[in-house]
């Protein structure tokens, strides 16, 4: 038998190393950090993708009922209440709704501007005797130093006049500060009603007539110094030191009530200002005191309704309450299917029964808490909105 024999070519390619066994460059691995990273940046993906896919189901929905926004309008001041609209009534937007009647706070009013009016019409009369008393002691002023010297009073009886002067100047400042004091205690008393505006008058008279004595002292008290000084010299001042303004005190004393007296004036006109009702929007009235009815100051005298603004009520489970946040965003579903935005501001402090609306018939009404929710996009509400129209409400808390 003939025997096989290899070929060198062949022998050659035995020769040669098998694929398994030629060396091969290791695999370069990749960071773990970098791989974590990668994975982790995917799954936030996915859960997105799932939670817009699927966010309904994290969210719970619970009913509600669009109102219109409620106004509660309390009295500014006592008095009777003088009503121009009755209830159901719609009032336009600034119009007076009513107007809170006070007698006396009128007849303060016009008694201030009648004593403010007589002050003032006194005061010129004042002006005009201090401008005549003025000219007078000019005239009198060269031809002083001769009365002076014709009556030649001795300095010992000056002295004398002059100390009795000086004690009835004291004794009337003394009767000024008193009626000074009196006045203003009368200005308190007829702010509370405790006094009458005559009484005020009266003091204001005797005040007056104080200060003219007090400023006829002062003038003699300045006479009797310049006797002294023609006594002490030999040749009379040809320009005697004499006050020019001899009514000035009373002038300042009428200045200072006029003052006060505008002073209460403007404080009681800012009452009776505010003793007209009205609204800067337009409002349903949904009830009001009857016209002619007395009310104290804070007293409610209107409800009403706006017409412009919505709310929405969403009726809660107790158990849920504590999940919602005032300022949390909501979303309102409306019965047409589009969806607002809405913010929580409210929370009502007592518990109420399910509204009827929105209980069906084979359900059982429950407590649950009131929350208010401000709509964010009114114009798209006011459109298609009526007072009770049920409305769905999504919190993501829940």
């Amino acid at each position: 038998m003939k025997r096989f024999k290899l070929s060198d070519k062949l022998k050659e390619r035995s020769k040669a190393p098998l694929p398994t066994e030629i060396e091969r460059p290791t695999e370069r691995k990749e960071p773990v950090l970098r791989k974590w990273l990668i994975r982790g940046i995917s799954l936030l993906v996915i859960l997105l993708i799932f939670y817009v896919l699927f966010k309904d189901v994290f969210m719970s929905e619970v009913d509600g009922l669009i109102e219109p926004e409620k106004i509660t309008v309390q009295a500014p001041t006592d008095g009777t209440v003088i009503t121009f609209f009755a209830k159901g009534d719609t009032v336009p937007a600034n119009k007076v709704i009513a107007k809170i009647y006070n007698p006396e706070l009128e007849e303060s009013i016009k008694s201030l501007k009648e004593t403010i009016s007589l002050l003032m019409k006194w005061k010129e009369e004042l002006k005009e005797e201090n401008e005549k008393r003025k000219f007078d002691i000019k005239q009198s002023k060269e031809l002083s130093k001769f009365s002076l010297l014709v009556s030649a009073p001795t300095k010992e009886e000056i002295t004398r006049a002059l100390a009795a002067l000086r004690q009835k100047e004291a004794t009337l400042i003394e009767e000024r500060e008193v009626l000074k004091e009196e006045i203003s205690k009368l200005q308190r008393l007829i702010e509370v009603g405790a006094a009458t505006r005559s009484e005020l008058n009266l003091k204001l008279r005797q005040l007056s007539t104080v200060e003219a004595a007090i400023a006829d002292v002062k003038a003699k008290i300045s006479q009797l110094y310049a006797k002294l000084k023609i006594l002490k010299s030999e040749h009379p001042p040809l320009n005697a030191d004499v006050d020019i303004n001899p009514l000035l005190p009373q002038l300042q004393s009428v200045d200072y009530q006029i003052a006060s007296l505008k002073s209460n004036l403007e404080k009681l006109t800012s009452k009776l200002n505010t003793a007209f009702i009205s609204l800067p929007f337009k409002v349903k009235i949904s009830s009001i005191v009857p016209s002619g009815s007395y009310v104290s100051k804070g007293t409610n005298v209107l409800s009403a309704v706006r017409l412009d603004k919505f709310i929405v009520t969403a009726f809660v489970q107790p158990k849920d309450a504590k999940k919602i946040r005032i300022g949390e965003r909501v979303t309102i579903i409306l019965p047409t299917g589009e969806k607002v935005k809405g913010e929580v501001i409210k929370f009502e402090p007592t518990l109420v029964l399910k509204p009827a609306v929105l209980v069906g018939p084979l359900e059982k009404r429950t407590l649950v808490l009131p929350v208010r929710i401000k709509i964010l996009e009114q114009e798209e509400v006011r459109k298609i909105a009526y007072e009770n129209m049920p409305v769905t409400v999504v919190f993501n808390n829940l």
